[in-house]
């Protein structure tokens, strides 16, 4: 089963954070969805990179992306690219981004949930960006982030769902 959030608009600014970040990572709560695009700064930020990443928490700049205030009760999911800048998929995803294309999140609960996994007390999740020209696209572009086999516990990439 797909949760499908709702799409927003990226910027240029938003893309230009997204491509030069050391790490990213996706959340969908109940307080909606965001990215949140990081770079370590611990060496000094240009004028330049103090812009793009406007915000800071300890030795990281930062800069949230809204993609939804849309609230999922009863629902998180986390997903993290660690290292950014090395992902091909992650790469891609951010190359052809353009200002104006809208992302959502499609987040996989048991998408991937083989016997073998079940047998064995695992849930195979999965986690999908959805990018589109526009809201009547009807062709976007699905790129897979990040599959997890793991059990029901707090490190499940999704997880406290209801009614599933």
């Amino acid at each position: 089963m797909h949760t499908i959030t709702e799409s927003a608009e990226i910027t240029k600014e938003d893309i230009q954070a997204l491509r030069t970040a050391t790490s990213v990572s996706f959340h969908t709560n109940d307080k909606g969805s965001k990215i949140r695009a990081s770079f370590d700064d611990r060496n000094g930020a240009t004028r330049r990179q103090s812009e793009i990443f406007p915000e800071r928490d300890g030795g990281d700049r930062f800069r949230e992306i809204r993609i939804s205030y849309e609230a999922y009760e009863n629902f998180y999911a986390f997903s993290m690219v660690h290292t950014a800048q090395y992902s091909r998929t992650f790469n891609s995803i951010a190359r052809i981004l353009r200002a104006g294309n809208r992302l959502a999140f499609r987040w996989g609960k048991d998408a991937n949930t083989t016997d073998n996994l079940r047998n064995a007390g695992l849930h195979g999740d999965q986690f999908d960006i959805v990018i589109s020209t526009g809201l009547t696209d009807r062709d976007p572009k699905v790129f897979t982030v990040e599959t997890s086999a793991c059990p029901d516990n707090t490190a499940r990439m999704i997880r406290n769902t209801v009614g599933w």
